[in-house]
């Protein structure tokens, strides 16, 4: 299944909910639990058929990532020192 063709999948379960359909029932016959169909319900409903897409898992910060000099600077000691 190509994105696209993932997006309205997902929307097809949405406008069922939105219609007034059972959210447990419709997500049964998706294959999909209540807790997703919420979240794909509130993505379309605040960004439209773009928030049915998948999105990067990547984390959008890490506080306690060190800073690039302190990287560089491990690598090369690592680098001076490999064991």
């Amino acid at each position: 299944m190509d994105v696209q063709q993932l997006a309205e999948y997902r929307y097809q379960a949405v406008r069922e909910v939105l219609g007034g359909s059972p959210i447990g029932e419709v997500a049964a016959r998706y294959g999909t639990s209540r807790q997703t169909l919420h979240s794909w319900r509130r993505r379309f409903e605040q960004e439209g058929m773009p928030g049915l897409l998948d999105r990067s898992r990547w984390p959008r910060n890490s506080p306690t990532r060190l800073s690039a000099e302190v990287e560089a600077e491990i690598c090369e000691l690592r680098r001076r020192h490999p064991r």
